[in-house]
C-alpha cells in the first residue's frame, strides 16, 4: 500500500470539516486537528477533550485536540475498498461528535444517518 503525502491528508481533514453545516461548524471552537502518520494499533481517530456540553464549568480549558491516525485511516478505506478522503471525512465527523458530548451509539446512529442522506 502506497500512503499519501501527509499534506494531502492534512487537506482531506480540512476539507471533511469543512464540510461539516455551517450551524455545526460555527459551534466549534478551540479545536486542533492533528495528523499522526504512525501506526497505533487500530485506532482511527481520537478525541481528547473536555466536551462541549462541560465547556462551561471549565474556566481556562486547554485546547481540545481531534488527532486522526492516517496510516490506520488509508489501511481501513483500502481494506473496505472505500476511497481514501471519504474515510477521513467519516473519522473526522465521528471524532466531532465525541467534541460534542455523543458517545458512541449516538454517533453510530448519526453516522448510518448521514450516509443515507449522502453526506458521508
Amino acid at each position: 500500500m502506497t500512503s499519501t503525502p501527509e499534506a494531502d491528508f492534512e487537506t482531506m481533514i480540512a476539507d471533511a470539516v469543512n464540510a461539516l453545516p455551517e450551524q455545526i461548524r460555527a459551534k466549534i471552537k478551540n479545536v486542533a486537528f492533528l495528523v499522526d502518520t504512525e501506526k497505533r494499533g487500530n485506532l482511527l481517530g481520537l478525541y481528547h477533550g473536555l466536551p462541549n456540553p462541560l465547556k462551561p464549568f471549565a474556566q481556562n480549558a486547554l485546547p481540545d485536540t481531534i488527532t486522526i491516525y492516517q496510516r490506520v485511516v488509508e489501511e481501513e478505506a483500502e481494506r473496505s475498498g472505500e476511497p481514501i478522503p471519504r474515510a477521513a471525512k467519516r473519522v473526522v465527523w465521528h471524532e466531532i461528535g465525541h467534541y460534542f458530548g455523543f458517545g458512541e451509539k449516538k454517533i453510530r446512529e448519526l453516522e448510518k444517518k448521514w450516509a443515507k442522506e449522502g453526506r458521508l
